[in-house]
């Protein structure tokens, strides 16, 4: 059987007709599904492609345990071998429709679909794969049902490509399952699927939507460099071992919403084009990896902010146990932009001035500026003050001077009131103020309190002090 692992570095060879492909003869024995899908023609090739499987269980405990897996009648698991007549169709489609020579395959071996055109409806419900089955390279140029399907080896699926919808709901992998570099250019669906073993979807590609709901991934899931054009939804999924999503692309919504990751979550690199994922209910694993640069993560004001926000504030939750200040303050600053954007204007301001002053307590610069315009500006008008209440004449520069410094050094003496530096200038100088310079000067040493207190947050998310 192929390695899953070489299925996306393999060209494609010519395809083969599936009409010549023995295990497509046998699943179609009393005949192919047309334009409207036949449920007594799909249940009597049903009952003949588990007959067949059904010869590699003898004991009636195990076949009772499958049937009741696929949900089937378990005499439909009865070996083909103890019906003559059956048996004799059997043989007779399989030399009227491949040749003279052609022998019913063995189900030890396995089942060999690889590099398959499949031409029309694909319809395999509720069959049962007694060994590994390998679709490794197949074309589906029509629609491909396979709900409710049982692997009990391994299922490799490797640069499949679906041009049309697929349909995986409720399918048992009993070990690993394989679509790495698949192409689903229609709808694909797996819902409440189960994989026992690892789960490999490295750079698939998801044209349209892809639902990938209630999944119990019991191993470890690979979802790397894949691509996701469609929504993506994996909902109420549990992944009960290690999960890696790195450096896939999502250009639409995600929704891994009320989904259980109990172990290690790798996200690195995943880009986020259109929204953020939806994360509600979620339990996220405290390992779990996100990369915090702006490029990979969609911005602010394309994104539905509530719903946002909560995601946010789930993802900073997570990076906060893990002692990466650096990282968490970003998602802070996210979250915080997100809630500029909520409630009325008197609710949005004091996060829009945060925002403006400081980068919600992140940037240095911002409150420097801030400060040094606070400086200059109320300087100035201190001086005005000063020279209207006590005209000077022109050639007295040294009065103008003066009054000057002055005027910029009780400016600076207000924002930093707490040092002390008001009692270093001359009481007659500003005889006579009135209560606007009175008003100006407390509200200068106010906003200078606030600007300086963040820029101490600056400083602090800056240097990493805790």
């Amino acid at each position: 059987m192929t390695d899953p692992d070489e299925q996306i570095d393999r060209e494609p060879e010519s395809l083969k007709s599936m009409d010549k492909n023995p295990w497509y003869v046998l699943a179609t024995i009393h005949g192919e599904q047309g334009k409207a899908f036949d449920e007594e023609l799909h249940a009597q090739n049903r009952g003949v492609w588990n007959r067949w499987a059904g010869l590699m269980f003898w004991e009636g405990s195990e076949r009772v345990a499958i049937a009741e897996a696929l949900g089937v009648n378990p005499s439909e698991l009865s070996p083909l071998s103890n019906d003559a007549k059956l048996t004799k169709l059997v043989e007779s489609e399989f030399k009227r429709r491949i040749g003279p020579s052609a022998k019913i395959p063995e189900p030890k071996h396995g089942c060999d679909f690889g590099k398959t055109r499949f031409s029309t409806k694909l319809c395999m419900n509720q069959f049962i794969f007694p060994r590994s089955a390998d679709f490794c390279l197949a074309k589906f140029e029509s629609e491909a049902m396979l709900s409710g399907v049982l692997f009990e080896g391994d299922a490799f699926f490797g640069s499949a490509t679906f041009a049309m919808s697929s349909k995986f709901d409720s399918v048992c992998f009993r070990k690993s399952g394989s679509f790495r570099g698949c192409h689903f250019l229609g709808e694909c669906e797996f819902n409440a699927a189960s994989f026992g073993g690892v789960a490999w979807f490295d750079s698939a590609r998801f044209d349209k939507e892809a639902r990938l709901t209630k999944i119990d991934f019991g191993n470890d899931v690979f979802f790397r460099k894949a691509m996701v054009k469609g929504n993506f939804r994996m909902c109420r999924s549990e992944f009960r071992s290690y999960s890696n999503f790195s450096e896939t692309k999502f250009e639409r919504e995600v929704d891994l919403s009320d989904a259980h990751f109990r172990h290690t979550t790798n996200f690195r690199g995943v880009e986020f084009v259109r929204s953020f994922p939806e994360l509600s209910g979620t339990i996220l694993h405290p390992n779990t990896i996100f990369t915090a640069e702006d490029a990979y993560w969609p911005p602010t004001k394309g994104s539905i902010a509530k719903t946002s926000r909560d995601s946010v504030a789930i993802i900073r939750h997570t990076i906060s146990k893990q002692g990466s200040p650096e990282d968490e303050h970003y998602f802070f600053r996210r979250e915080m932009g997100f809630r500029a954007r909520i409630g009325g204007f008197w609710q949005r301001l004091p996060y829009a001035l945060y925002q403006c002053l400081s980068d919600f307590g992140y940037s240095i610069r911002r409150p420097v500026i801030s400060l040094s315009l606070l400086w200059f500006l109320f300087g100035a008008l201190f001086f005005c003050f000063s020279v209207n209440s006590s005209p000077f004449q022109e050639t007295d520069m040294q009065s103008l001077l003066v009054r000057l410094g002055a005027a910029f050094a009780l400016s600076f003496a207000n924002i930093f009131a707490f040092l002390g530096f008001h009692g270093r200038f001359a009481p007659d100088i500003f005889d006579g103020a009135g209560p606007v310079q009175v008003f100006l000067s407390a509200f200068q040493t106010v906003a200078g309190f606030i600007l300086l207190f963040f820029l101490g947050l600056g400083l602090r998310t800056r240097f990493r002090l805790r």
